[in-house]
């Protein structure tokens, strides 16, 4: 934040927001602000509750007694604030919060390191992505840190100039300096990340946090430990092949368990299954309107 914005304020960094149009839903920013919208909030929001049993910290003993940790009736960034204040809370660091929040596409991308779609892969078995399309600054009072949804459809730019002054936001120029004092400049692409430690003065681009990330642990090694992958169906053996593995009442049940209906048993599963021996494609749905008018 330019030190002219606020005088007599001294401050390593800070968050500014400018809302253009006036809204009914509050927006508290205790840890973050955005530009854009989440639209998996509802899922979000769903999955928080849903999960909220296995959440516990040594360091909040009372955790269960705050329950619900996302609030449903606030804005999308007031229930991302919420999510990203209980991880912090419980002792996890910006980075990894975020990351875990937020990741990057990782599942189609053939060139990331194994070791990082690990930590990925791992992530995204206790959090779904909170997606976009969102540009968010954050700060854990240590850290100023902005990142962009995997989608990347928000502006996030950075100057640099050589008083060692960053500078993110959606546009370029929001403060006067002169072209002379900018040192770098850039922008940050889908799924990037890139913050400040205030104490140390480090810049941390998109690739060392997540080189940092992903060597805290052993992620490949939990995962084969842990992870139980299905046979794709051409490397079975021929004894295998058009095998049923359950009866027709376990199978009931795995269907109730799971959400399954009828209507998608016929009219998708049993299409996509048909099909697999061609060319996959998905089954066409007319969701036409029955009812009577009045």
């Amino acid at each position: 934040m330019p030190r002219h914005c606020l005088q007599g304020l001294n401050d390593a960094g800070g968050l500014a927001h400018l809302l253009f149009r006036l809204t009914p839903l509050a927006q508290p920013f205790r840890f973050l602000a955005h530009n854009g919208e989440i639209n998996t909030i509802a899922g979000n929001r769903q999955w928080a509750k849903a999960r909220s049993y296995k959440l516990h910290s040594p360091l909040l003993p009372d955790l269960q007694d705050a329950a619900p940790f996302v609030n449903e009736r606030g804005s999308d960034s007031a229930s991302l604030d919420n999510m990203l204040e209980l991880l912090l809370a419980g002792g996890m660091d910006l980075f990894r919060a975020m990351r875990l929040l937020i990741p990057p596409a990782w599942q189609g991308d053939p060139t990331m390191d194994p070791e990082l779609r690990a930590f990925y892969e791992f992530n995204s078995m206790h959090m779904e992505p909170w997606d976009g399309p969102a540009g968010i600054v954050m700060t854990n009072g240590r850290h100023v840190a902005c990142s962009l949804d995997r989608n990347g459809l928000r502006p996030a730019r950075y100057i640099l100039t050589h008083e060692r002054v960053l500078t993110i936001a959606s546009e370029v120029g929001i403060w006067d300096y002169a072209e002379s004092d900018v040192l770098e400049k850039g922008r940050l692409g889908p799924g990037q990340m890139m913050a400040v430690d205030t104490y140390t003065g480090k810049i941390w681009q998109s690739d060392a946090i997540d080189q940092d990330l992903q060597s805290r642990h052993p992620y490949p090694q939990w995962l084969r430990d842990h992870i139980k992958r299905l046979t794709p169906f051409e490397q079975l053996s021929a004894e295998h092949i058009g095998k049923r593995l359950f009866t027709n009442d376990t199978m009931a049940q795995y269907h109730k368990a799971f959400g399954y209906s009828r209507e998608e048993i016929e009219q998708v599963i049993r299409v996509l299954a048909a099909d697999a021996t061609t060319v996959p494609k998905l089954a066409l749905v007319n969701k036409a309107q029955d009812q009577a008018y009045q």
